[in-house]
């Protein structure tokens, strides 16, 4: 199941402001940083412009967002790449409504947090749309005509408080 490139682009601003805000309560001094599931390149540009010294690189496994992305934002570099095959090391390590596609947490979130250096950030969100009518008619239907294709893969507060217990330092 592909995204809606052009669909997708219509809700620039409003799909942007909470990356941004995640993005700002970063606290460390940032000089790499990768966007995992960047989209067409929105949360990428806005990690560039609020660590503007940093080396951003956008992630995406859809190669047409990656081009959007190139296109719409040449300052910035962008791979056509599964965010689960992540290399190399980051001081920040970022995903702004992604990883909810992304299934088994307990093995992804400890897996991610390797690609950090010392002192590095794993900065997650991801909105919780369980219990809304209308998002548990989709669910419904997704399940129904897309067995394959599951798109909640999140877990409860309590689950990643245990795993982010067992491979950080601190969390929030």
């Amino acid at each position: 199941m592909n995204w809606n490139v052009y669909k997708y682009r219509q809700f620039a601003q409003e799909s942007s402001q909470p990356a941004e805000d995640l993005a700002k309560r970063v606290d460390i001094l940032v000089r790499t940083a990768v966007d995992l599931g960047c989209g067409y390149g929105q949360s990428t540009r806005a990690l560039n412009d609020i660590f503007h010294e940093a080396r951003v690189t956008g992630i995406d496994r859809n190669p047409e967002m990656t081009r959007l992305a190139r296109q719409r934002h040449p300052e910035c570099q962008f791979l056509t790449l599964d965010m689960m095959e992540l290399q190399g090391k980051y001081d920040l390590v970022f995903s702004n409504a992604a990883l909810q596609w992304i299934p088994d947490h307990e093995k992804a979130i400890p897996g991610l947090m390797h690609h950090l250096r010392d002192d590095g950030v794993l900065a997650v969100g991801f909105p919780d749309t369980r219990g809304e009518p209308l998002f548990d008619i989709m669910e419904e239907l997704i399940a129904r005509y897309f067995p394959d294709h599951s798109r909640w893969n999140a877990l409860n507060a309590a689950d990643y408080h245990r795993i982010l217990k067992g491979c950080s330092s601190s969390f929030d």
